[in-house]
């Protein structure tokens, strides 16, 4: 077991390649951290999402998670700031911001969540009383705790890296918890510190791959994987994390499941559907479920929905539009 895995091996996480990702995703944003100081360019880290019900020790876990990227003994979650001016000024004091119980999230967060993470720059005044510009720059490693997932926007669905946790088997103190932790912290640390050297010694000669939001990651991840010989756990966390939208995606929309399902009907390969049966196959996939009135019913509000859904589902599902003398149809096909 890793250095890093026993800091880790006191929750638990649903999937059993789990382990691999977070290790990535705290090379990633050491290397991340580590970039202000050496004037590097940042990798891009994904939006870490930690689900579980309650009494999984999400908190608790983003918690251990931000001390070790940052080295800081103090690092502590915070609850989501309620105006966006507040958020900036959080993500721009501290780098590294793990936002908790993020259940109802105000409708600024999405967008800005976006920006953080993949970082933004604007211009201000420098100061009220004169008309200087000084040019501002915001950037931060972001992990967000949720019951179920809140942002099912498109610009954070494809930077988001999501993980589950069930309920401990039995009840431990934040005490317990933490004398364990203190136990591996420091080998973890010095083993994320050695991981991110060899990352940047192996990393401009690694074979490139997708262009993608999370490129960063898959890149980082595959030297990664190949120094702690976890290479086919590697592959096989990568389609977990599209299996990861497609599920949270499918249990916040309906819609959206029953389209997940005519994609992957052997009978609707190849075939091109108008807007009229496009919806009327979502309605027989649906039935009479009591949340068929969360259906949009009208056809021109299905193609705008359809647009929303290329974004959200992009790499998981192939919505296609074609134009012809027949009018417009689309196609529906798996994006795997």
């Amino acid at each position: 077991m890793s250095k890093i895995a026993l800091v880790l091996q006191s929750f638990k996480l649903d999937a059993p390649v789990a382990i691999v990702l977070l290790t990535i995703w705290l090379v990633c944003a050491r290397l991340r951290r580590n970039a202000f100081r050496t004037k590097r360019a940042p990798p891009q880290v994904p939006l870490l999402e930690l689900l579980g019900s309650p009494g999984s020790a999400k908190s608790t876990l983003a918690r251990r998670l931000g001390r070790l990227v940052t080295g800081e003994r103090d690092f502590e979650v915070t609850a989501v700031p309620p105006r966006e001016e507040d958020f900036w000024l959080c993500v721009s004091e501290t780098g590294v911001l793990a936002l908790d119980n993020v259940n109802e999230a105000p409708r600024y967060l999405s967008s800005a969540l976006a920006q953080a993470v993949t970082g933004t720059t604007s211009k201000k005044r420098t100061h009220y009383s004169n008309t200087e510009l000084t040019k501002v720059t915001s950037r931060a490693t972001i992990i967000i705790t949720a019951v179920h997932a809140p942002l099912l926007r498109a610009e954070t669905m494809d930077r988001m890296l999501i993980l589950r946790l069930a309920a401990l088997a039995s009840y431990r103190s934040n005490d317990d918890l933490e004398r364990e932790f203190r136990a591996h912290e420091k080998d973890a640390a010095r083993e994320i510190d050695r991981l991110c050297r060899v990352v940047e010694l192996r990393l401009p000669t690694a074979s490139p791959t997708a262009s993608h939001r999370l490129a960063d990651f898959e890149r980082i991840g595959r030297v990664v994987a190949d120094e702690l010989g976890e290479g086919p756990a590697l592959t096989a966390a990568l389609a977990g994390m599209s299996d990861e939208r497609i599920k949270v995606l499918c249990d916040a929309d309906p819609c959206f499941a029953a389209l997940w399902e005519i994609a992957n009907d052997p009978a609707s390969t190849g075939r091109q559907y108008t807007l009229e049966e496009l919806l009327d196959e979502i309605c027989k996939r649906l039935g009479h479920r009591a949340d068929f009135q969360t259906v949009l019913r009208d056809p021109q509000r299905l193609g705008i929905w359809l647009g929303d859904v290329r974004g959200r589902a992009a790499g998981l599902l192939r919505v296609e539009r074609h134009r012809s003398n027949r009018g417009v149809r689309y196609s529906i096909e798996p994006g795997r």
